[in-house]
């Protein structure tokens, strides 16, 4: 998810030499359905599109993913991921709706989304810091107002947490 498009994500892809299909939720339809409000999130589908990792935050290099997904190749339906897509999908069943804890907020959202769209950068911001102020606790909103006012901490290099984790600790 990155309001910003494919272009600013691809990069990563293109890092992880990824060989699947990698889908941008430029309007955060996935997040809203999920009911989740925070980035990177990834979800993993099989090939007849059943839901059977995530939605959740994944680190490619974190060697528990590793192993979880070269299980899921070998073992399909008997691995650890797809015993764990059933709890998953029910999960998610219970909990389908909105990642947004006001209705207000997530409007805010979708017009920078749009503003975003008509090269309406500075507007776009106004947006998304009016959508945080009716959901302070939405990390989606948060990151992407942080992308957008400091690309270099996102797209050039290594994404810096460290960084994210200070403005954070400062805020509190």
């Amino acid at each position: 998810m990155d309001i910003q498009g494919p272009d600013v994500v691809r990069p990563w892809i293109e890092k992880a030499n990824a060989e699947y299909t990698a889908l941008v939720d430029v309007e955060n339809k996935f997040g809203s359905y999920f009911s989740y409000n925070f980035v990177p999130l990834t979800m993993l589908f099989d090939e007849s599109g059943k839901l059977v990792r995530g939605p959740q935050s994944a680190n490619i290099a974190n060697p528990k993913l590793i192993e979880e997904l070269e299980d899921w190749f070998e073992n399909g339906e008997n691995s650890v991921v797809a015993r764990n897509a059933m709890e998953i999908n029910a999960d998610i069943e219970r909990n389908a709706g909105n990642g947004f804890a006001s209705k207000k907020a997530e409007e805010l959202f979708h017009d920078a989304v749009s503003l975003l769209g008509n090269n309406e950068k500075e507007n776009a911001l106004v947006q998304l810091h009016s959508a945080l102020e009716f959901d302070p606790d939405n990390y989606l909103i948060r990151k992407q107002i942080w992308a957008l006012e400091n690309p270099e901490k996102f797209y050039d290099g290594d994404i810096d947490v460290q960084w994210q984790r200070e403005i954070m600790r400062k805020k509190k």
